[in-house]
């Protein structure tokens, strides 16, 4: 850090915020001098060059200022740089105890608005430059220009936000539905996906049950936080608010496509936040037993089939003319072998034109650069892409469908195929909102 960025942060900050202060210093200053204060912080602000080697030294001290203090020096020093570092101070993991991440949560506020502030008053041509996370930060190279964009296939968040508001309030009775999700950003899938299944449970079960929302991914609910203006549940968060409320029995039905690590992680977090509630069972996830494989894997083949513009038979018997590839996100846990299992499904219901692919190539044969081998040995020469996960959100629409080099679209256009891909998330589909029910259901009895 330079002497003089050092004196202008110094002065744009003066006297400013206790915690750039002696901390134990006394804290009886009066009303007046605590506005004289603030007004001197925003009269002293003065122009820094910010760069990827101080910015997170600047977005860390602005984590420390209070909100109309971040908005004055973003007045001054705006810029697409900042914006992204800003982003950094928001793309952060949760804390360990209830007391850190209440501290972090109100510091995530703070910042996000900042951030969205930062945002909105670049340019057009500036917007478009703001730059991936940079390095320093929790998650350097995520965030960038389209963090704070609403466009398609993002999409408002209106109708997502005016559900959110009630699966997220306080639960009115004393036996609760928890919905868990990991969550997605792209507020269209979100609404029609993970909405979709807390909506079809509520219909069963609204009259006698609390139906409510958490995610698990804290990223994602401060990116909404952010761009949105609203705030989704913490599974800690959410059963803070059933304890509180007197909730004595929890019903938590995660929305995960099998029992892999995130459905792991969710029985111990829900052992650690029980509280007070006397009885909570957990659910199993979309993918538990066979038939639920196979009526996943006709529902999604027949929804793939309509959106292609054929008949499911012909799906079917389309044969060396077009292959169909469903993908899922993959996982390095044991019960990978549900992939397998799936592969093994459609083959034996007579579609040899499907295949199960990942993103993360785990296991080994549902990589892209296994399926594409096998393609072309049978001699394929068009390929329908479309994403085998929960929610349509940043993996269909940029590991799967996206225009990066390393996207299944990309991969497959280059080694020669005709590329089509569609774009829906699992927990649209009212056959899969009906298992979970089902499984809803099943604990419930």
């Amino acid at each position: 850090m330079t002497l003089a960025l050092s004196a202008a942060l110094a002065s744009s900050m003066l006297l400013a915020v206790p915690a750039f202060a002696d901390t134990t210093q006394s804290t009886s200053a009066n009303a007046g001098t605590t506005a004289a204060t603030d007004t001197a912080a925003q009269q002293t602000t003065e122009k820094v060059t910010i760069t990827k080697d101080n910015v997170k030294e600047i977005t860390g001290k602005i984590t420390q200022m209070t909100l109309e203090q971040g908005k004055a020096f973003v007045d001054e020093n705006d810029c697409p740089l900042l914006v992204a570092g800003l982003i950094g101070e928001i793309y952060i993991h949760p804390k360990s105890t209830p007391a850190e991440q209440e501290a972090q949560t109100e510091m995530i506020a703070k910042v996000a608005k900042v951030a969205k502030y930062a945002y909105n008053k670049l340019s057009a041509a500036d917007k478009k430059a703001v730059p991936e996370i940079p390095d320093g930060y929790e998650y350097p190279g995520a965030g960038g220009a389209d963090y704070f964009s609403t466009a398609a296939p993002i999409g408002s968040a209106a109708k997502d936000k005016a559900w959110t508001k009630k699966v997220c309030a306080a639960p009115t009775k004393k036996s609760e539905i928890l919905v868990v999700s990991f969550g997605t950003s792209f507020n269209t899938s979100r609404y029609q996906t993970i909405g979709g299944i807390e909506k079809a449970i509520n219909n069963k079960y609204g009259k006698k049950y609390s139906v409510r929302r958490a995610f698990t991914s804290q990223v994602i609910i401060n990116h909404i936080l952010a761009r949105d203006e609203y705030r989704i549940d913490t599974v800690r968060e959410a059963m803070e608010k059933a304890n509180k409320a007197g909730v004595k029995t929890l019903i938590v039905q995660p929305t995960t496509l099998m029992s892999g690590e995130e459905y792991d992680l969710l029985k111990e977090n829900i052992k650690a936040n029980k509280g007070s509630i006397k009885t909570i069972k957990i659910a199993s996830p979309l993918l538990k037993s066979d038939k639920d494989r196979k009526t996943v894997a006709k529902a999604l083949a027949a929804s793939a089939a309509k959106k292609a513009g054929v008949k499911t038979e012909t799906l079917k018997k389309a044969g060396s003319r077009t292959a169909f590839v469903f993908i899922g996100h993959g996982t390095s846990h044991a019960n990978q072998i549900t992939y397998t299992r799936m592969q093994n499904d459609y083959t034996k219901l007579g579609y040899k034109n499907v295949f199960v692919g990942t993103v993360e190539g785990k296991p080994a044969a549902t990589s892209c650069t296994s399926l594409i081998k096998k393609l072309k040995k049978k001699g394929y020469k068009k390929v329908v892409i479309r994403g085998m996960m929960v929610v349509a959100g940043d993996h269909a629409n940029n590991d799967i469908a996206g225009n990066d080099a390393d996207s299944w679209k990309t991969q497959l256009k280059k080694a020669g195929f005709k590329v089509s891909a569609q774009i829906e998330g699992l927990g649209s589909l009212k056959t899969v909102q009906n298992i979970y029910v089902q499984h809803t259901a099943a604990v419930i009895k």
